[in-house]
């Protein structure tokens, strides 16, 4: 394996496993904190009761905050490979990885504040990050430079996105859009995966 297939395997398996850590955490976060939530505020009262003892709400708690700090460390490792994989490629395709870099970031930092402060703020901050990425994947499957296998990585990446959005909006239908929206979001999280999976396969065609 040549110096330019290294680094780009590398780079590469650095932003897949981010994107699984932060995922798998961010869905099992989705999950368990509103139960969290739930059984804290019915066992608050039977603590009481009983001299405050610890409840299984306490348990929930400190696992939503576990997942939270996965959530962050998948976009950190994320944003670590994304910087790295900006470094080795040509100059437009520099800026759109950089474009998803930023997209990243302010999805992290909206993570965070949909958790401590405002998920309203938080939300907001999510868009403009989502739309940034978007952007990028969109300049990345149109690439010249990338190998002919990394362009359809990110034209799975740049679908993942757009069925994400048709998600959200299908998802605010009375009864059905719920189930469309469930559905849909699993094929965007199979796409992403197997989008940076096929980008990080790329580097195996890339010459010296």
């Amino acid at each position: 394996m040549n110096q330019n297939q290294v680094l780009w395997t590398e780079t590469t398996k650095k932003i897949f496993f981010g994107v699984l850590l932060y995922s798998i955490a961010g869905i099992l976060h989705s999950i368990v904190a509103p139960v969290s939530s739930l059984i804290g505020s019915m066992s608050d009262m039977a603590s009481f009761a009983s001299g405050g003892k610890e409840s299984v709400g306490d348990g929930l708690q400190i696992f939503v905050y576990l997942l939270l700090a996965g959530i962050v460390g998948g976009y950190i490792l994320y944003f670590i490979g994304l910087t790295a994989f900006a470094k080795i490629l040509d100059k437009d395709d520099g800026k759109a990885v950089l474009n998803v870099r930023l997209g990243a970031i302010l999805m992290m930092i909206a993570a965070v504040v949909s958790e401590l402060a405002s998920s309203i703020a938080g939300g907001i901050i999510y868009l403009i990050g989502f739309i940034i990425m978007m952007l990028g994947f969109s300049k990345l499957k149109k690439s010249s430079s990338f190998p002919t296998k990394a362009t359809k990585g990110a034209s799975k990446l740049f679908v993942a996105m757009v069925l994400a959005i048709i998600g959200a909006i299908v998802g605010l239908i009375p009864l059905v859009g719920a189930v469309i929206e469930g559905i849909l979001d699993i094929i965007s999280f199979i796409l992403i995966l197997s989008g940076w999976a096929t980008i990080k396969n790329a580097g195996q065609r890339l010459n010296a």
